[in-house]
């Protein structure tokens, strides 16, 4: 027998975003934590010059997340990363090692400065009368 809470297609939504496209801004709300948070990505720094960042959806405090953000670390990306295997059936059994490599991926990556715009000439421009 099933009830109408069976058939709910959110009953599996384990977050829910908004896009406010015209203000450059996500709100949203976890299952675990059900307050409504916000995020103007105009506050954010994309540039390579910035440590990249991390925030814990499941943050309870409603409103603007900007300030909880926390610096991003190869320990925290193995705790995330163990967590997720260990409590995923199908991922539970992954070599240590390999969950290891994982997670010291992205420590293996470098910034580096977008290379400058150089002029192009058209090639029409150089050949006249033709």
């Amino acid at each position: 027998m099933s009830t109408a809470d069976d058939d709910d297609p959110r009953k599996g939504t384990v977050w829910s975003k908004v896009y406010d496209i015209k203000n450059m801004a996500i709100h949203f709300k976890t299952a675990k934590s059900p307050a409504i948070k916000g995020l103007a990505m105009k506050s954010l720094d994309f540039s390579n010059r910035t440590p990249c960042r991390l925030l814990d959806i499941h943050t309870v405090k409603a409103g603007d997340v900007r300030k909880r953000f926390t610096d991003y670390t190869t320990a925290v990306n193995r705790k995330q990363i163990y967590h997720a295997y260990k409590n995923t059936e199908f991922l539970k059994d992954t070599p240590d090692a390999a969950l290891n490599a994982l997670s010291e991926f992205p420590s293996k990556f470098k910034a580096v400065e977008p290379k400058a715009k150089t002029a192009v000439k058209p090639a029409a421009a150089a050949k006249k009368g033709s």
